[in-house]
């Protein structure tokens, strides 16, 4: 077992990726449906999910790393997928901050005179 961050002899890097990824599910369905319909609660649930999948991505790496730096042996397969796994897990990272900063001064709606979604009449 690579793991070297445990409790209870179970690592923990597993435990917590699922929070980040229930998060960001949940602010991609926000965002779709915001733009769909254009009703404000949508987008302040995928505000705070993305926020939420930040914070839990980063308290899910920082073991991820621990793992990665001092378990897995060097110039291995392994290695290399867990590279591969830290580049794209930071790459949504920075995706979703930048969701949730462009979005976040639309908490209490858009601008005067912005149209979401469809047109109600």
């Amino acid at each position: 077992m690579y793991s070297k961050v445990k409790i209870g002899g179970h690592p923990v890097h597993p435990m917590l990726v699922a929070f980040p990824v229930a998060f960001y599910t949940g602010a991609l369905v926000g965002f779709a449906v915001y733009a769909a319909n254009g009703h404000q609660f949508w987008l302040n649930l995928a505000i705070a999910l993305s926020i939420a999948g930040a914070g839990g991505a980063v308290l899910a790496a920082l073991p991820g790393f621990v793992d990665l730096a001092f378990g897995v042996p060097r110039r291995s397969q392994a290695k290399l997928v867990g590279l591969a796994h830290a580049a794209l897990n930071d790459i949504a990272l920075g995706l979703f901050i930048a969701a949730a900063v462009i979005y976040v001064g639309n908490w209490n709606g858009p601008p005067v005179g912005v149209t979401i979604g469809p047109r109600r009449t």
